[in-house]
């Protein structure tokens, strides 16, 4: 899982770098918002793994994931 979450990153990155040289703001901001995503994606992961460790399961993967895009934007906002 880490090798794919690493694989995907480079490529975000690689996309980032030849966005840029060619100046499309657009893509450029809908590729950091695909990112964050991902990142919220993974995370609401590790945390639904981490409950099943438990014992628990969480009800809704997606809720996860936008409370963790919810709270990067209100750090990125302070």
């Amino acid at each position: 899982m880490a090798e794919q979450a690493l694989s995907r990153e480079m490529e975000f990155q690689a996309d980032l770098v030849a966005v840029s040289v060619t100046g499309s703001d657009a893509l450029v901001n809908a590729l950091y918002k695909l990112q964050s995503a991902d990142h919220a994606w993974q995370t609401a992961l590790n945390v639904a793994q981490t409950e099943a460790g438990k014992g628990k399961m969480l009800e809704d993967l997606f809720s996860a994931q936008k409370a963790h895009l919810m709270a990067a934007a209100q750090f990125m906002a302070d």
